[in-house]
């Protein structure tokens, strides 16, 4: 079995390189001469490198082999432990994840890692996931839905062409990350965000290509309780690597800059077509067709810029009382602009994208409720859910989102 991330893993003279750091980051890299090149801990199908202060990694670098995954049951799996290469004050062990709402957040993912020639050695890269240093905090609903959805979405990746995935991930330390206190003197900074980037060779282009995600762990993640395939909130954010250099310190290689489809600055020319309001870009993406796979595809998730926003999603009554509630379902869009705003060619759609076609004008300052019942096929489903309203231009112009809980009392209408 190879131990530890391997450049070339992708194969026909590819070459996916770890990142270098910039001047402030290389002081919070923990050196110690017994690892390689004094910094690199490595395992079976990763390697990673810690962070002297936060006592969490910097990133964590995989190969993934999609034609060799063997499925390894969570419950068979060993405890979490320390690595006893690093003494106990460099790593945060169990006692920072007790009593308490945070999660030892994988950054290698198990399941991802569970790949080899026989069930056996795929368990043991199963195991070799449960070390204390490829965890960092993560609010159990984050962690447990969001990011969750994210890991799923790059280990069954289907736009590379021979299986064989790069994969970088760590954590985001902002000015304002969030302090866990264990005790009054041993206090835990809490990333503000993770990022996941993975690279491979496209199917279609037979080069290179990298699409870089980065999800906030902020009050909306935290407060979506929603559990399940299907069932919950997908809003993976897909962004540049540029951006994601800017936020952490890391610097990747030019090729793997340049072979990731969005946009960080506006370039001399630009196809129109592509609805870019902003830069960089970051694509909030509900549905698995939404990632941007080419620098020329458009943008049908691009978000109105803030000012552009006329038309909001105001309320909604998702749970109405009796049996046959879809009939008193709705939805209330209100302008909230000085002017007319003709809704022609806009539409309401949902996480299962399902749609509703929207007509007519909505008067400066008014509302407009959409009735359920007037459109075959949409519910505001109880388990919660997204609504997302669209513009003429696919452009997202708003979006609310609901847990199970916000609408645990019948006909109490939701504002947002």
């Amino acid at each position: 079995m190879t131990i530890g991330y391997q450049q070339d893993f992708i194969g026909d003279g590819i070459m996916v390189p770890v990142p270098g750091f910039s001047a402030v980051l290389t002081d919070a890299v923990y050196r110690d001469a017994s690892l390689r090149e004094e910094i690199y801990l490595d395992y079976i199908h990763y390697s990673l490198v810690m962070n002297k202060t936060t006592r969490q990694l910097v990133f964590s670098a995989s190969n993934i082999d999609q034609n060799k995954h063997i499925q390894i049951n969570r419950k068979e799996s060993r405890g979490w432990e320390a690595d006893d290469r690093l003494d106990d004050v460099r790593q945060l062990d169990n006692r920072f994840y007790k009593a308490n709402d945070w999660d030892r957040g994988h950054m290698v993912q198990r399941n991802n890692n569970c790949w080899a020639a026989n069930r056996g050695k795929a368990l043991e890269a199963n195991n070799a996931t449960f070390f204390y240093t490829n965890a960092a905090f993560q609010h159990k609903y984050f962690n447990r839905d969001e990011w969750l959805k994210l890991e799923d979405y790059i280990g069954a990746l289907k736009g590379d062409s021979n299986g064989q995935l790069c994969v970088f991930t760590g954590p985001v330390h902002l000015p304002f990350d969030r302090q866990y206190a264990r005790s009054w003197h041993d206090t835990v900074r809490v990333p503000s965000a993770f990022f996941k980037m993975v690279c491979y060779k496209s199917k279609t282009t037979e080069k290179l290509e990298t699409r870089a995600f980065l999800l906030y762990q902020d009050a909306e993640f935290i407060g979506n309780k929603q559990k399940g395939a299907g069932r919950i909130k997908l809003k993976n954010y897909q962004c540049t690597v540029t951006e994601i250099q800017k936020l952490t310190g890391l610097k990747f290689s030019r090729d793997i800059v340049q072979s990731n489809p969005l946009y960080y600055s506006a370039p001399e020319t630009l196809n129109d077509g592509l609805t870019i309001n902003s830069y960089p870009e970051r694509i909030p993406v509900e549905h698995h067709a939404d990632i941007v796979t080419g620098i020329n595809q458009p943008r049908v998730t691009q978000e109105v810029a803030e000012k552009d926003k006329a038309i909001v999603i105001a309320a909604a009554m998702v749970n109405p009382a009796g049996s046959k509630e879809r009939l008193n379902e709705w939805i209330t869009l209100l302008n909230i602009s000085a002017a007319d705003v003709d809704v022609s060619g806009w539409r309401i759609e949902d996480q299962r994208s399902k749609v509703i076609y929207l007509s007519g004008l909505i008067e400066k300052g008014s509302a407009s409720k959409v009735q359920m019942s007037d459109h075959a096929g949409f519910r505001l489903l109880n388990r919660g859910g997204t609504i997302i309203l669209k513009n003429e231009k696919n452009e997202v112009v708003d979006r609310e989102s609901y847990t199970q809980k916000d609408i645990e009392n019948e006909n109490m209408g939701l504002r947002f």
